[in-house]
């Protein structure tokens, strides 16, 4: 299969006729009609084992959150159930993995007069980003963690909200890290989460090799295309790297199977993924862009288990 876009597998999905994904004038008009009810967040748990781990971070909880795209499309309502998911389980952590936030701007999103957040009801409003992210910013306030909350940056937030998302989310108490370290220490050991900007629209640091075994690091990229690249080094960067961007194809035609993805790398496009000693996770992730639709691919929350 040709190497296509997301965005343009969905305009093809869009305007071909016969394409088998009901998305026509009527079915389109049903969608925007759909109940918040009918939005589901299915929990996703996977156990990591590390050789190098060290016992006092054995059994350490890592919540994971990408690809919400608040706004328009995805209700405040939708991101609360993920949030009470992982609450229920206790993590020591959150990341939220980029693209908070999303204002449906492209020729394709503005075929569908769909809202289903009506906090933002207009696009055009001057100062939606901001609204949005303290909007944000305030429904994550119901987040348990003993660690608090990591956020790294998306290519739509880089976008919409470069020069106002770090001060905002730093404001309500989320670490939001550009290329940048974050260290947990418990005894002598240490877990290092390493963020990086966005691959597409950022500038992301080249993450140097791990050689301290005293340190576990998890890598922080929204797009796997980051973690490809460091893969090609062979060299040990990273013992897992935790990832979205890709919606794990957001219409597929098998149940979480990627039609396309938004990405070079497909072998990075969904689930847990092993390279010799580096792992990866890359997460379906909680929204919607183009098509305000998920077919086969369920919104998804994710808690890492470290384990040895």
């Amino acid at each position: 299969m040709p190497n296509i876009t997301r965005r343009n597998f969905l305009k093809l999905a869009t305007y071909g006729a016969g394409a088998g994904l009901c998305l026509t004038a009527g079915s389109a008009y049903a969608v925007r009609k759909l109940d918040n009810t009918t939005e589901e967040v299915r929990l996703k748990i996977d156990r990591i084992k590390i050789p190098e781990l060290h016992d006092n971070f054995v059994g350490f909880k890592i919540g994971f959150l990408s690809d919400i795209h608040l706004g328009p499309f995805v209700s405040n309502e939708l991101l609360y159930q993920a949030i009470n998911l992982l609450n229920e389980k206790s993590p020591d952590i959150l990341i939220l993995g980029g693209d908070h936030l999303h204002i449906p701007n492209s020729s394709l999103s503005k075929i569908f007069n769909y809202i289903r957040n009506e906090e933002f009801p207009n696009r055009y409003e001057k100062n939606i980003a901001s609204r949005i992210l303290n909007r944000f910013c305030d429904i994550f306030q119901t987040a348990k963690t003993k660690h608090g909350i990591l956020a790294i940056p998306g290519n739509h937030d880089n976008s919409n909200a470069k020069n106002i998302i770090k001060p905002i989310f730093n404001k309500h108490g989320i670490n939001y890290l550009i290329n940048k370290s974050y260290l947990i220490k418990n005894g002598s050991a240490q877990l290092e989460f390493f963020a990086v900007d966005d691959y597409w629209t950022g500038v992301p640091i080249k993450t140097p090799a791990l050689e301290n075994k005293k340190i576990t690091r998890i890598l922080l990229a929204h797009n796997p295309d980051y973690i490809s690249n460091l893969l090609k080094l062979n060299q040990h960067s990273f013992d897992l790297a935790l990832a979205g961007h890709t919606h794990a194809g957001q219409i597929c035609l098998q149940q979480s199977t990627p039609i396309v993805a938004n990405i070079n790398d497909t072998r990075l496009a969904y689930g847990h993924l092993k390279f010799e000693e580096q792992q990866i996770i890359v997460t379906a992730g909680i929204g919607v862009v183009e098509i305000p639709l998920r077919l086969n691919c369920p919104a998804e929350a994710n808690l890492i288990v470290l384990d040895k």
